[in-house]
């Protein structure tokens, strides 16, 4: 048995040597761009839920809270509600799933973080963690404007904004460029380390299993899917107090308050559960999205792979 794991230790080791050894070219999956707005429509009623239980007076942190409010939404709107400010959710899911996928492709090459054999389980944590946050660095630049116009539609009830473009120029008009990227720093905050314990995590179940059982776990569909869920779900509950603080920010047009005294405010209203605030359907969202982005994604590899074997 141990000398089974030595030589696939060995073998993994002589794989990522060879990977390194390599001449770097940049690989793009185009179909993840399109993956990323199919997404859209599983993630998007867990949004306005989870944006709509801040700024009403809904909690959201309970299976009868999210069930209230789902009716309120229906009785208001009827199902469109629940896929409000979905064109832009959908060029944002696009975008987000295609640039954060591609970068964890290829941020390893072009900063020279690429993991090495099991037995440096600190190092690879390490160089993952940096990966997935300097992915989602560049994803969350991309796409901040995006998640701004998102945020001031998805609150159900509102009037204020009404379509894309006027909502575009509302913001410029009265918020400058500076508008569209309003809330960037608790959005870098929650979606870096976020991503990186995602991808930090989500490596370590892929290696615990290939140590383990001594065979590529991206042929273990359910076991992707469950470890895409799994990570997804431990990092959010450990950074949503960022992402309850980035919505407030972004959601309000007037809401300039520091972010510090905007956190203490939070914490003297509603004390500290007030940062989670409408977690339960964000929760249930990134669950649900991690599942499927990561079979997704372990899909795309290999059929890469297959076309890369072919030519």
């Amino acid at each position: 048995m141990s000398s089974n794991i030595e030589d696939l230790m060995n073998k993994k080791a002589q794989e990522i040597k060879l990977e390194e050894n390599k001449q770097i070219k940049p690989k793009i999956h185009y179909k993840s761009f399109i993956a990323g707005a199919m997404l859209t429509f599983i993630a998007q009623p867990f949004e306005v839920l989870r944006t709509s239980s801040v700024f009403l007076n809904h909690w959201g942190t309970k299976p009868s809270e999210i069930l209230n409010l789902s009716k309120f939404i229906y009785q208001k709107e009827g199902v469109r509600g629940f896929f409000r400010g979905g064109t832009i959710a959908a060029v944002k899911s696009s975008l987000g799933f295609g640039v954060f996928f591609n970068g964890i492709q290829n941020i390893p090459y072009i900063l020279k973080t690429q993991t090495k054999s099991p037995e440096h389980y600190i190092y690879n944590q390490i160089v993952n963690f940096i990966n997935g946050s300097s992915a989602m660095f560049f994803t969350t630049m991309a796409s901040t404007p995006l998640t701004v116009l998102k945020t001031r539609f998805e609150v159900v009830g509102q009037q204020e904004y009404t379509s894309v473009i006027q909502t575009t120029k509302k913001i410029y008009a009265e918020e400058g460029l500076r508008g569209f990227y309003k809330g960037i720093i608790p959005t870098l905050m929650r979606d870096l380390p976020w991503s990186g314990a995602q991808y930090s995590i989500y490596q370590s179940l892929i290696s615990m299993y290939e140590y383990f059982l001594q065979k590529p776990a991206n042929e273990n569909n359910l076991f992707i899917f469950l470890s895409g869920a799994l990570s997804a779900s431990a990092s959010i509950m450990i950074f949503y107090p960022f992402d309850n603080i980035r919505v407030r920010y972004q959601g309000v047009r007037q809401q300039n308050t520091p972010l510090l005294k905007l956190a203490y405010h939070i914490y003297q209203v509603e004390g500290f559960k007030g940062f989670y605030r409408g977690y339960l359907p964000r929760l249930l969202k990134k669950g649900a999205q991690g599942a499927i982005a990561w079979t997704i994604y372990e899909y795309l590899k290999k059929d890469q792979k297959k076309k890369e074997a072919i030519n």
